[in-house]
């Protein structure tokens, strides 16, 4: 069970920690770490969720289950290895997530599929939102550094440029696994767009002001299957 929220712990370090880490390790094994641990998470993501649908009535279940699942899956988690990655089909599998979804009276199968579905889309909007946004800062972010460049010796600007190179590498490489994720169908969309407030309190957390804009990403002929 800690799989499922693992990923999500390793996904905030790839976009957070790794570029704190790279003088401390060197930087192409930085990027490389962190580009296969999200390409694993994004594929698995797709291949448990990217063939199903919500509805309003699955999305008002999201909402009132997952923060409970999420709390079962904490008292899950003890004992068990930290480094162990997400793997949605052992997920369901698990008798303990089946002893859950019984207590909360839905379809465990059904219901995680949609919900993994409805979590993944929200995550992979906001975040490949703000890998944008901080690619959009770099030119400025650069032109400062080197103005910089005369009061640094050769080799800290050698290795801060080194650093400043993976950093805007790893950004880059979140930025297009994250866009990799399910997409809404034009009817998911108005659902994501209606319930927004409630899904970024919930999924993001309550310092996100910011919500996304669906009609805008995704309006036009409804293709839902």
């Amino acid at each position: 069970m800690k799989r499922f929220f693992h990923a999500c712990m390793i996904v905030a370090a790839v976009i957070f920690i790794a570029p704190r880490a790279l003088f401390a390790q060197e930087a192409t094994d930085v990027v490389k770490d962190a580009q296969e641990a999200l390409e694993q998470w994004v594929a698995a993501a797709n291949d448990f969720a990217g063939n199903v649908r919500f509805d309003e009535g699955d999305m008002k279940s999201f909402l009132a289950n997952w923060k409970s699942l999420e709390e079962a899956g904490e008292e899950m988690a003890e004992g068990e290895d930290d480094e162990e990655f997400i793997d949605f089909q052992s997920l369901l599998k698990d008798p303990r997530y089946a002893k859950w979804a019984k207590s909360r009276n839905v379809n465990a199968e059904e219901w995680l599929r949609k919900s993994v579905r409805i979590f993944t889309i929200v995550m992979g909007e906001k975040m490949a939102g703000a890998m944008a946004e901080a690619e959009q800062a770099v030119p400025e972010q650069m032109a400062a550094f080197e103005a910089q460049r005369a009061q640094m010796g050769e080799e800290m600007y050698r290795q801060m440029k080194e650093a400043i190179d993976a950093s805007m590498a790893i950004t880059k490489m979140n930025r297009e696994m994250w866009s990799k994720l399910p997409t809404p169908t034009p009817k998911e969309a108005a659902l994501l767009k209606k319930y927004d407030a409630e899904l970024t309190e919930l999924i993001v957390g309550e310092d996100e002001e910011d919500g996304y804009d669906y009609d805008a990403e995704y309006g036009g002929e409804d293709d839902d299957r």
